[in-house]
């Protein structure tokens, strides 16, 4: 907080509202350097109940919180819960959740009041175990209290009527009962806790007694027989642990129990009203031994510390003034997790958490009793004196502390016998160089000699102070011990300088007003917040910029904000100045962050949050003796590594005393201890003792979406409304997935992460990049720990992420997500495959088709060439068939002999088929083949007409139209040639009339036909097989024609002849 802006006007009106207070008070501050700051979790950051039965973490390092209404996973951030749903087998069976334990294969065991529950890891699948009154070797009783393992994998159930050894393996419950196990020491069913020590033995904590038991043998040794009943509290859990020494410390209702295995000896502790260093409660909940050796008692009453050593107890409770204080005084569980935070589950109050390693900073804070009504515990000076004791200034005057002896003296206002200081608002402080204490106030400044410092706790003797009582708002002190002047910056008047001998010893004060004398200040009110010498130069800060003065030469030099000019200070309102290497200042403003100044060349270099420092509002800066700078600011303090350019912060849940401080609340010791003091108290720390947590956190992948829809495990896309498609993007929990397949319509996702470092959640970091699409690591803080991606390209990605923690320790094992998403079958390989094939046929076909067509055009010249020859050809063997039939004729007309005309005609008759054959060929545009059907009906009808001799004779011809070459048609042509011919002369003789009929047809068989001729005459009595000519022509081309001939019977001449088309 400002002095300048929040405080002195308000103050004004304060400065008489605390009078006649004690001016000497002694006590001792309520837990001084002890204090802790618990951040509270209740059901408004999402916890689903109040009270917390239980606390653990997981392998993967979610944090698992038992209530009595639901199981609540948290990440830090967000909360995942698991409840129970009537009509769904696949949640837990019931909803008060009273223990947990996760096995080695990752699976979570959970106990309720209605049964065993597992939640498996592969899956995030619920099976269920519950009592069954007639199986002996299910679950004893549904209230299950407590779970554990022993190192031989059984595991062991504590229910309110019995204890379970389970096997996982076969599924099946050992019980153990008082009334059928008394014979082995076993005389209690309700059995609240369980615990294996380091040497195997399971320790049970029931209602009445706690007993070890011997996991080889069964055997029960009743260790602590109890006199009162567990059952007065409805949610009991009593805890175990082992120190170093193996010894177990036992929560119970009657005290903390210690038990030596060595001496068998038993120690109890408990609650005495009359020892505040006792234990807080005789109702012992819970207790642990965190990483540090320290013991953590829960009671019913607040969390104690407890001293092995001396035995004592220091206990904090709630304390409803305070918000940082224990939320609830029931303390139900105790855990520390990985990251070293303590975790607490009380009942009502929620879940409280702290980090043990605050005590770097020791935290102090104005004792209740001396605040008022005005709860305000605000601190404004910090100062320690040569004697080593604390002197700080608040709203309400002064207070010094003798930190050894926790001793606490008071100063305020006494106006009737004078001897208080002269204002309560105590803004400045400072030890001159003899020893005298300087109190700047609100309404002049008021000095303690140093006879009165060194004997301040002394039998509370009376001092005196002396008193400049002008109405000066003193700001700041700085001596000048070479010239043996006190430099006071002040509000309105500015810097004024006192000598120190006149005042000291001549009680004589003189002010002189330093800037008056200088003409840019004479008419200008001007606040100086903090004095600097440096080489003879006094720095000063002030509300308008920085002020360069040298007193020897009487010159001035301002250096305000420009805007646009980089180089020039960031803010005009500089709080605080200190000195670095060579010719640097270090400048705190208020607005614009910390800034550099080069005194040799006159330029400026600001960071502020953009660098990673917590707030621009920088009220104090102290540089350790590494040359390391300690900022305090509104939100906490920072450490700023100049050689780096490098910040680390600190916050509330570091121990700071809040996040808010205040302007002139620090010191530097001549040990090098600093102090800051701020909103709610004062800090007080040795830098080099201030370790952060070098423990890096593990990566939690927390939620991964589809169009801003969470994808649940083994839901599908219809199920979760985003889509038709019944595909299941998750089969289990995305933090078990190592690879996901998208398709292109999905390729708009997002992925939620978290890191298991819980000291200070906020303030861990976290960088991701998708492997494949970004460049470069994305650095982003807690608060936007999601990755969205929209449009990808098909293809695969690895999404990558790791964290740092609040001390900027990065994990080393980076966490990866396999990201594949599909190209539509368009733009798919195989679919470009098949592309690629379609196109090359195409373009084979766009070719052959081409060439086709050049080829034809070629055969068609070619044809049309051969075409003409062949006809050629063909009218040319005619005309000579033609020719040779001419000479035939004109020989046989000179022939007496009659047989030898008959032949000449007869091989007339055969070379005028050839010619007449070469004739249809010629004709026909087709000159490999002929209608078969229309040659055979005009030969047949021709020789008809020559042979019919005035008869009457009918045909009958049944042809199918075929189409035959000349190598068939022409030995095809002449067989029926010589059979009709051979009808028509001696079929019809002596009668008028007859039918000759001529029948060709295709036979089933391949390329086979059936040529019958047949008459109706009286019958040829000579067999084809006479040696005849024609009988010798018709068997000739028949074998020809791969065939044979047949005369079969019937009425006239029938011959059958069955061939293959050549």
């Amino acid at each position: 907080m400002s002095n300048v802006s929040k405080v002195y006007g308000k103050l004004v009106l304060n400065r008489f509202v605390v009078v006649l207070i004690l001016l000497i008070i002694s006590t001792k501050l309520f837990s001084q350097g002890t204090d802790i700051k618990f951040t509270h979790i209740s059901v408004d950051e999402g916890l689903s109940h109040l009270v917390a039965n239980f606390i653990d973490q997981d392998s993967n390092g979610f944090i698992w919180i038992g209530t009595d209404d639901g199981l609540n996973r948290f990440d830090g951030y967000d909360f995942k819960v698991y409840r129970s749903s009537p009509d769904d087998i696949n949640s837990l069976s019931d909803n008060i959740i009273t223990s947990f334990f996760q096995d080695e294969n990752d699976d979570i065991w959970i106990g309720t009041f209605e049964g065993l529950n597992r939640i498996s890891h592969a899956n995030d699948s619920i099976t269920r175990y519950i009592s069954d009154i007639k199986d002996d070797s299910s679950l004893s009783n549904n209230m299950v209290l407590s779970i554990t393992k022993d190192i031989n994998g059984f595991l062991w159930v504590g229910t309110s009527h019995g204890l379970n050894k389970f096997n996982i393996k076969t599924g099946e419950f050992k019980r153990f009962i008082s009334v059928t196990n008394q014979n082995l020491g076993f005389l209690d069913d309700e059995v609240y806790r369980l615990f294996i020590d380091r040497q195997n033995n399971l320790w049970i904590h029931t209602s009445i007694s706690v007993y070890k038991m011997n996991i080889e043998t069964e055997i029960f040794q009743k260790i602590i027989s109890l006199k009162k009943s567990n059952k007065v509290f409805s949610h009991n859990s009593f805890g175990f642990s082992q120190d170093v020494n193996n010894d177990i410390l036992i929560g119970t209702n009657e005290g903390l129990f210690v038990y030596s295995g060595d001496d068998k000896e038993i120690k109890q502790y408990t609650h005495d009203s009359n020892n505040s260093s006792s234990i807080s409660s005789d109702l012992v909940t819970d207790v642990i031994r965190d990483s540090e050796g320290v013991f953590w008692v829960g009671t019913r009453n607040g969390l104690n510390v407890f001293d092995r050593k001396t035995g004592e107890f220091y206990s904090y409770k709630q304390n409803l003034a305070n918000s940082k204080s224990l939320s609830n005084n029931i303390v139900l569980s105790i855990f520390q997790d990985k990251s070293g935070a303590v975790w607490l589950g009380t009942y009502g109050g929620g879940v409280n958490r702290f980090s043990p390693f605050s005590k770097n900073f020791n935290y102090y804070k104005t004792p209740d009793k001396h605040i008022g009504n005005s709860n305000d515990k605000s601190i404004w000076a910090i100062l320690e004196d040569r004697n080593k004791n604390i002197w700080w200034g608040t709203n309400h005057g002064v207070y010094v502390m003798n930190e050894s002896t926790n001793e606490t003296r008071y100063f305020g206002v006494e106006e009737i016998k004078g001897k208080g200081i002269v204002q309560e608002f105590t803004g400045a402080l400072t030890e001159d160089s003899k020893g005298n204490i300087w109190i700047g106030t609100d309404g002049g400044i008021s000095i303690l000699e140093r006879k009165y410092v060194d004997q301040i706790f002394e039998n509370e003797i009376d001092v005196n102070f002396i008193h400049i009582n002008e109405e000066l708002r003193v700001l700041n002190f700085y001596e000048d011990v070479v010239k043996n002047k006190m430099f006071v910056g002040v509000f309105y008047e500015g810097l004024i300088e006192f000598d120190m001998d006149n005042l000291l010893k001549a009680g004589k004060w003189e002010p002189k007003y330093v800037l008056k004398e200088y003409d840019e200040f004479k008419n200008e009110k001007i606040n100086i917040a903090h004095v600097l010498k440096k080489d003879s130069i006094l720095w000063l800060g002030s509300q308008n910029g920085l002020v360069k003065l040298n007193t020897e030469i009487n010159t001035v030099k301002r250096y305000r904000y420009q805007q646009g000019d980089a180089k020039t200070v960031s803010h005009n309102k500089v709080y605080c100045i200190q000195s670095g290497e060579k010719d640097i200042l270090w400048l705190a403003t208020y607005g614009g962050g910390l800034n550099r100044f080069n005194i040799a060349t006159n330029k400026f270099k600001y960071y502020t949050t953009n660098d990673g420092l917590l707030n621009n509002v920088v009220y104090n800066l102290l540089v350790d003796n590494k040359n390391k700078l300690w900022l305090s600011t509104n939100k906490g303090l920072s450490c700023f590594d100049p050689e780096k350019e490098v910040f680390r912060n600190y916050d509330e849940n570091d121990g700071v005393q809040g996040n808010e401080f205040n302007q002139g609340a620090f010191y530097l010791s001549k040990t090098g201890r600093m102090y800051f003091g701020g909103s709610d108290g004062f800090n007080a720390f040795y830098p080099d003792k201030v370790d952060g947590s070098q423990i890096s956190p593990e990566v939690m992948l927390t939620s991964f979406s589809i169009f801003n829809t969470a994808i649940k495990p083994n839901k599908s896309f219809s199920e979760l409304g985003i889509s038709d498609s019944p595909r299941v993007v998750l089969e289990k929990d995305i933090n078990e997935v190592k690879n996901i397949k998208l398709s292109y319509k999905q390729s708009v996702f997002s992925i939620e992460f978290a890191a298991s470092h819980y000291l200070n959640p906020k303030r861990n970091t976290f960088e991701y990049k998708l492997e494949g699409f970004d460049e470069k690591w994305m650095l982003v803080d807690s608060k936007n720990r999601k990755a969205t991606y929209t449009n990808l390209d098909p293809g695969k990605y690895v999404f990558k992420v790791r964290a740092a923690n609040k001390d900027g320790v990065w994990n080393q094992v980076i966490r990866e997500l396999e990201v594949e998403i599909s190209p539509p079958f368009w733009a798919t390989n195989w679919f470009y495959f098949l592309s690629a094939l379609v196109f090359l046929a195409l373009v084979f076909v766009v070719l052959k088709i081409r060439i086709g067509q050049i080829n034809l055009q070629h055969f068609k010249a070619q044809n049309e060439l051969k075409t003409t020859m062949l006809k050629e050809i063909h009218h040319r063997v005619k005309n000579n068939l033609q020719i040779v039939n001419s000479l035939l004729r004109m020989q046989s007309s000179t022939m007496n002999d009659l047989k030898t005309v008959e032949v000449l005609k007869k091989i007339q008759r055969r070379v005028m088929l050839m010619a007449s054959l070469h004739e249809e060929m010629y004709k026909t545009d087709n000159l490999s083949e002929i209608d078969t059907k229309k040659h055979f009906e005009k030969i047949i009808t021709d020789l008809v007409m020559a042979y019919k001799l005035d008869k009457e004779i009918g045909l009958k011809l049944d042809i199918d139209p075929v189409q035959f070459n000349m190598d068939t048609l022409i030995p095809l042509g002449l067989v029926v040639n010589e059979l009709v011919v051979n009808s028509l002369k001696h079929a019809f003789i002596g009668r008028e009339k007859g039918l000759i009929a001529v029948l060709l047809k295709k036979t089933k068989l391949e390329k086979e036909y059936r040529l019958q001729v047949s008459d109706d005459g009286i019958g040829i009595k000579v067999d084809v097989d006479v040696r005849n000519m024609g009988s010798k022509l018709i068997n000739s081309f028949v074998r020809q024609l791969k065939g044979t001939v047949n005369r079969l019977d019937g009425e006239g001449t029938i011959y059958e002849i069955k061939f293959k088309a050549l």
